[in-house]
């Protein structure tokens, strides 16, 4: 399916904010200002990945427009107010970025899905929930995960760093992706398993995120996918 190709970037319209605890509103009015003066190509990017229909507009292609704006705002920081060093504030900057473009260019706002997995990133924080090891095959081999490895390395990863979790839960709530939530948590993973000799094959990840996904009543990625091009149609 094609659609329509910009070359510039929408007209940057104000839209107040819907969380101002991690980057205020004159802060993430001042560094879209900046976004659109200094990098116009990067915004016209992800504009152009926001206008595809579902499932198209939330694929690595939209994460990785994401990514470069990221990358772009903590390599080069815009004069007077810049992007604080958290990393819930790159996710809501890059979730109100979406918001304004969808708007711009007359799209629907996406909704949001599932519960949060707790008020905030200080908790209090749910038990981790339990689940039936499904990722075990090592195709290198016949070793395969066990259940007490699955649950020993998922439970010490939330032990660890459950804000990183509440972070990690946010950005599947909402596809929006930063490119530093995914980091943090593939090498809390990465030296969890190196503590317990895992193979690298075995898949951590997977298992722990689809245990964060009950907690916060997630669907799958492609259900919810198609639930927001049902909603979206239904709407539009």
């Amino acid at each position: 399916m094609t659609h329509k190709h910009l070359t510039l970037p929408p007209p940057l319209i104000e839209l107040e904010i819907i969380r101002s605890t991690y980057c205020d509103q004159p802060t993430t009015d001042h560094i879209f200002h900046h976004l659109w003066k200094g990098t116009p190509d990067l915004v016209t990017n992800l504009a152009n990945e926001e206008l595809w229909p579902f499932p198209e507009c939330r694929t690595s292609a939209h994460r990785k427009a994401l990514y470069a704006i990221t990358y772009k705002l903590r390599e080069t920081p815009s004069p007077g107010p810049s992007l604080p060093r958290s990393r819930l504030a790159a996710f809501d900057l890059l979730h109100e970025l979406s918001r304004r473009l969808r708007k711009a260019l007359g799209l629907r706002e996406i909704a949001v899905f599932g519960n949060p997995l707790a008020t905030g990133p200080e908790g209090p924080f749910p038990p981790l929930a339990e689940k039936i090891v499904s990722h075990g095959a090592d195709w290198r081999s016949d070793q395969a995960m066990t259940q007490e490895l699955s649950d020993t390395i998922c439970s010490q990863a939330y032990d660890t760093d459950p804000a990183l979790m509440y972070e990690l839960c946010e950005q599947k709530r909402h596809l929006i992706y930063t490119g530093e939530i995914d980091h943090a948590f593939d090498q809390l993973i990465t030296a969890i398993k190196q503590q317990h000799n895992a193979s690298e094959r075995f898949g951590f990840r997977q298992e722990l995120e689809a245990r964060l996904a009950a907690m916060c009543a997630l669907p799958s990625y492609e259900a919810m996918l198609d639930l927001l091009g049902d909603d979206l149609a239904a709407r539009g």
